[in-house]
């Protein structure tokens, strides 16, 4: 790669990660969590999905695996001040005593009378009161085939050794802990993020996640405060050029610093969100234009070797929380400091190391259009196919209106209307296997639930015309209706 003409290289730079399967163009990166969302509706009312992780987030990394926070609904945590809100659930509150930053107990303020076992068999005493334990409860959750990863149980997929689905167990706290967060106070007077973002995220609470301090003796009561979904709304408010040296970051981890095996270990792409997270904070906006990309990377590098000469990586949420305290310090710190700086010696140079970044000037001119981009799209539209869609027809209905008034992306409306088709299929599938319960039922009833069946399938048969007339065919054929079955049938072969 030519670096002589950084502005130049930036843009050639900007044009290739557009073209990257892992990346893409802004608008595939909008599909990729479009899909993600849809794909973890909630499907009962006692667990809420959040996917984590760079999935997403957008990007498509083959090493990626699939992260999901599984919020357990029945259980809320409150400040300790705070009044029980709500007697049919349990209520935990925080207590910090003897906890590090960032980490919490939790204590035991009201059991609901239907608590799950899980939650039952998982507390403890301590001085006279309860806590629920937080190695007790994820030994709980395991389910056959899982392993234990950090605060989630892992699940290898059984078709590819490569694949795995990282499942976190949560609970959720209503409210912002401002007593261990100073995020809403250090960032009341920053250009980024905007007030509006911040008060969004502070609305929406944090969660709890069951992982301890391993510097604690409470370690395997503690549990570790999370800000999943404020760092999705944060990632999700980056500009793409934000978001392509964020990934310009996690390339250079993977294929450059992680490759060196005396430090493999030590970093992770949470420490370079992180630091994107501060960068963005402490810079105008108008650096983060397709022109200043590698400046951007720089800037990103150069504050990363900072925290590591300091020993000392705030965490974004809680400045108080040292991330570096487990693994970069003592001797690995020092390994850390001598790679990190050979590469800061060669410079921008340091990028030719990556295989995703060679031949980045044998690359055509970019178009907004291009057949690989499209490529790209289609292939995440083909994963739309498979997705099982929701059933409720009306969490359905709130989705394709969310899509149609949020955007007026073509290709977001095609999404939505391929999702209302395969919700469509899925109903009408129910519903002609509901035929055989309506049949005993009084006639009333029979006829009502026959009415609606027959209006939803006729619906999705304006839609979908092969799939759609033929279970509508089957489902005259259900009734006894022999010519309208007849009839609708004859309409596919035309």
């Amino acid at each position: 790669m030519d670096f002589t003409d950084q502005h130049k290289a930036s843009k050639q730079l900007s044009r290739h990660m557009d073209r990257l399967k892992a990346v893409g163009s802004a608008e595939t990166v909008n599909i990729r969590r479009l899909l993600s969302f849809i794909n973890n509706m909630p499907t009962c009312k006692c667990i809420s999905f959040i996917p984590t992780g760079s999935k997403a987030e957008g990007f498509d990394f083959d090493t990626s695996d699939t992260d999901i926070m599984w919020v357990l609904n029945m259980v809320i945590v409150i400040q300790e001040y705070q009044d029980i809100p709500d007697g049919n659930k349990t209520v935990f509150s925080m207590d910090n005593t003897d906890c590090r930053p960032g980490f919490t107990l939790l204590k035991l303020r009201h059991l609901y009378q239907y608590a799950s076992t899980s939650i039952t068999h998982a507390l403890q005493s301590i001085k006279n009161a309860l806590y629920i334990s937080s190695k007790k409860i994820l030994r709980h959750m395991l389910q056959p085939g899982d392993d234990l990863h950090g605060p989630c149980s892992r699940l290898t997929c059984q078709c590819s050794k490569h694949h795995e689905t990282d499942r976190a167990f949560s609970f959720h706290c209503r409210s912002w802990p401002d007593g261990l967060s100073d995020f809403r106070s250090r960032t009341k007077y920053c250009i980024w993020p905007s007030q509006h973002l911040v008060n969004h995220i502070v609305q929406g609470g944090c969660h709890f996640v069951a992982i301890g301090d391993k510097h604690s003796d409470l370690f395997g009561m503690q549990w570790r405060i999370s800000f999943a979904k404020a760092e999705k709304c944060l990632v999700t408010s980056f500009s793409h050029v934000q978001l392509k040296t964020y990934a310009l970051l996690k390339i250079f981890l993977k294929e450059v610093i992680e490759r060196d095996t005396i430090v493999k270990d030590l970093l992770c792409s949470y420490f370079m969100k992180t630091i994107v997270f501060h960068a963005i904070g402490h810079s105008e906006s108008s650096l983060w234009v397709d022109e200043n990309l590698l400046h951007c990377f720089q800037l990103c590098f150069s504050m990363l070797l900072e925290f590591v000469q300091t020993g000392y990586c705030p965490n974004y949420f809680i400045s108080a929380q040292n991330m570096f305290l487990s693994k970069v310090f003592g001797r690995n710190r020092e390994k850390l400091l001598l790679v990190l700086g050979r590469h800061e010696s060669m410079g921008l140079m340091c990028l030719n190391h990556c295989p995703s970044l060679a031949r980045i000037f044998d690359c055509p001119a970019y178009d907004e259009n291009t057949h690989l981009d499209r490529l790209h799209q289609d292939g995440i539209i083909f994963d739309l196919n498979r997705v099982s869609p929701c059933r409720n027809i009306y969490v359905v209905a709130k989705i394709i209106n969310m899509v149609f008034s949020a955007s007026t992306n073509e290709t977001f409306h095609d999404l939505a209307r391929l999702y209302l088709v395969n919700a469509l299929i899925e109903t009408s599938k129910r519903a002609i296997g509901n035929l055989e319960h309506t049949l005993v039922r009084s006639n009333k009833v029979r006829y009502s639930q026959i009415k609606k069946h027959r209006r939803r399938l006729q619906i999705l048969s304006t839609i979908s015309v092969c799939r759609g007339q033929l279970a509508l065919a089957t489902f005259y054929y259900n009734t006894g209706c022999y010519n309208k079955a007849c009839d609708a049938a004859d309409q596919v072969a035309y």
